[in-house]
């Protein structure tokens, strides 16, 4: 009987083993992907800040940059939804003062 037991014992610590093996195993590949969606992301912010650093300079200093299609087409797409923008803080502003009402807080 002792030696049943002493089967079922290694056959439970092989098995937690096992289990805690993949456990780590499945936890590194989720850091890894986590790591990898942050520097993705970090990717994106940078090419937003970029993007804006270029339109900044389109704008500003329009009759030195390439007169690409594609530039003065998102250039136009910007420049409409900036007003967009801007209509729609001045409706919230109409909005605040004839209701009276704070958005802030």
């Amino acid at each position: 009987m002792t030696e049943f037991w002493g089967k079922i014992k290694k056959n439970i610590v092989d098995t937690l083993n096992e289990a805690i093996d993949k456990t780590e195993e499945l936890t590194s590949v989720g850091r890894t992907k986590l790591e990898i969606l942050q520097l993705e992301h970090q990717i994106e912010e940078k090419y937003v800040e970029m993007g804006r650093l270029v339109h900044k300079h389109f704008t500003q200093y329009a009759e030195s940059f390439p007169r690409s299609g594609k530039l003065l087409e998102l250039n136009k797409k910007i420049n409409k939804l900036e007003q967009q923008l801007r209509d729609k803080e001045r409706e919230l502003g109409r909005i605040r003062e004839e209701e009276g009402i704070d958005f802030d807080s």
